[in-house]
């Protein structure tokens, strides 16, 4: 119902609304609640930013003793793999 007051004259109107009105009501009143309900739930919980504050080092920022230390490690651990292959097809 959808009242309407005219204090000139003194008259209330009321007037029924049709169910496609009603309908259309809802709907707008239900789309608006779920986008508040949305904004409220997403400003309180967030996604965890994965690897936030660890800034990516470029191969630049590794000095020419930590490459050469990391290229022993790399070529020993690949010795002990082959020997651990070859030892075990014996």
């Amino acid at each position: 119902m959808e009242p309407r007051w005219q204090p000139d004259e003194r008259v209330l109107t009321l007037r029924l609304r049709e169910g496609d009105e009603i309908v259309g009501l809802l709907r707008e009143r239900a789309r608006n609640l779920g986008q508040r309900a949305v904004r409220a739930v997403s400003e309180q919980t967030s996604p965890p930013a994965v690897g936030a504050g660890v800034p990516l080092g470029s191969v630049d920022a590794l000095t020419r003793g930590d490459r050469e230390a990391l290229n022993r490690l790399i070529e020993e651990k690949i010795r002990e793999n082959e020997r651990g292959k070859t030892a075990g097809a014996n």
